[in-house]
């Protein structure tokens, strides 16, 4: 916006201009008392100037006896009088004075609008400036953390330990993830940042927008600084709760670290075996976690119902909750054994599992099945499978060679065949095949006592009859 030309005399008519930006609004002719017309035609430039700076563009006349007085609003502009008039042309001053103060208000409204063109084309072009500022400070910040990211993801021996003499409290592993994660929430906040400035910016500039500015900064700056305020007033607490928390981490870290020691062998303990190091280990601190959460927390933070003792109740309701199988199995297991509804050395079948019981414990039925393998039921399944038991019955275990040049599928017929005729529920498997013959494994389950000590000699002398040659018997450790 130029400056006002200062009032300017003429040397014929000694005539001062009025003007405001380059217009002319009246002229001074005269004097006035002790002010000369020079002195009257720059108090009247200034009160122009100071209207159109606080937007007062209705201008009015006042009677004051002789005089007739411009205010612009409340504010004065100049007094005319009739010698004014007369200088000027007009014979009234009441004309006069209404058709200076007449052009006077045109004059103010154009030059208002034009400055308000003026400052809405400034805003605008800031505006697009501050955004292509923006723009490249976003772009700069999302290139810089990917370097940095990149560098850390290439580079992770660059990224040391953190340590306190000898004793490493963090690993570069958790360090350098931790660093991670700090890049991506930074380059988050910094880039929010950003854009949250130039809105402020954009919201400032137009009469509109305006008061969008102030409810933006308030939903912003009105929690943080909430916020702001809680963290202060917590700050003993917490810095009581980060010593704690440091302290569990060096305790939790010692233990990781011996029963770490113990599962290479560089320390033995001779009640713990080594496949059960580890398992033991991740109890252990997790069990130190849930009893600080649980009694240290209330304790450092003072308040029973805080965040650290529900976090604590959460996660024993947790563990309560996944261990309800568990539990129900025990249940199960209490009623199976001292119920006696299932005995050592019966032959029962769960489901489609079958086996001799080896032994009933709170959380399973050990079995030996058809083919010596030991076979764990869960309780739990006796609850939707039902239990068949075969009291009186026996089971073993029988090898039977035949020659090599013999059928294969005709011999196990046959085996299959004489088996049935002892009341006997078997299974026969060609176990293996060489040079020395064809070897069969026959695992069964009879009825009758007498069946497992007659079984062997039935089927040799069948296999005879049969025309069927025995082969030589399996050497041992050969085979599965």
């Amino acid at each position: 916006m130029a400056a006002p030309a200062a009032a300017a005399p003429d040397a014929a008519t000694n005539q001062f201009d009025v003007k405001l930006m380059d217009t002319l609004v009246f002229s001074v002719f005269r004097g006035q008392g002790a002010h000369s017309p020079d002195d009257r035609a720059r108090a009247a430039r200034h009160a122009l100037e100071q209207a159109l700076r606080a937007d007062q563009v209705n201008v009015r006349v006042v009677a004051q006896g002789r005089a007739r007085v411009l205010f612009a609003d409340e504010s004065p502009i100049t007094e005319l009088y009739p010698e004014d008039a007369l200088l000027a042309g007009d014979e009234s001053l009441e004309v006069y004075a209404a058709r200076v103060a007449t052009h006077a208000s045109e004059v103010l409204r154009t030059e208002q609008k034009r400055g308000d063109v003026a400052e809405v084309v400034l805003s605008v072009s800031l505006l697009v400036f501050f955004g292509l500022m923006a723009l490249f400070l976003l772009r700069w910040i999302g290139e810089m953390a990917d370097r940095a990211r990149k560098f850390a993801l290439e580079h992770p021996e660059r990224i040391p330990a953190i340590r306190v003499k000898s004793f490493e409290v963090l690993g570069s592993g958790p360090l350098g993830s931790a660093l991670l994660a700090a890049l991506i929430v930074g380059r988050w906040l910094v880039q929010i940042s950003v854009v949250y400035v130039w809105l402020v910016f954009a919201f400032s500039r137009f009469t509109v927008t305006r008061p969008y500015t102030e409810r933006l900064t308030s939903f912003v700056l009105t929690p943080l600084s909430d916020l702001a305020g809680r963290l202060v007033s917590a700050l003993p607490i917490a810095l009581l709760a980060l010593v704690t928390a440091a302290l569990i981490y060096v305790i939790v870290r010692f233990v990781e670290l011996f029963f770490g020691s113990v599962s290479r062998g560089e320390t033995r303990l001779a009640w713990l075996p080594l496949d059960l190091v580890l398992p033991t280990s991740l109890l252990v601190r997790v069990a130190i976690v849930l009893l600080v959460l649980v009694f240290a927390g209330p304790v450092v933070t003072g308040d029973p119902e805080g965040s650290l003792a529900r976090a604590g109740s959460i996660i024993m309701l947790a563990i309560a909750l996944a261990t309800v199988p568990l539990l129900a199995g025990v249940v199960v297991g209490i009623v199976q054994v001292f119920a006696r509804r299932v005995r050592v050395g019966q032959h029962v079948g769960i489901g489609e599992l079958r086996g001799r019981v080896l032994s009933v414990g709170l959380l399973d039925v050990r079995l030996q099945d058809e083919l010596g393998n030991e076979v764990r039921v869960p309780h739990l399944l006796a609850l939707t499978k039902p239990i068949r038991l075969h009291p009186g019955s026996k089971s073993g275990m029988l090898e039977i060679s035949v020659a090599p040049q013999a059928s294969a599928s005709a011999a196990r017929a046959l085996l299959e065949q004489h088996i049935r005729e002892h009341d006997a529920d078997a299974c026969v498997e060609l176990h293996d095949a060489d040079a020395l013959g064809m070897h069969f494994r026959i695992s069964f389950t009879a009825r009758s006592e007498h069946v497992p000590s007659e079984l062997r000699l039935s089927l040799v002398e069948a296999l005879r009859a049969a025309g069927f040659g025995l082969g030589h018997p399996r050497e041992r450790g050969r085979g599965a």
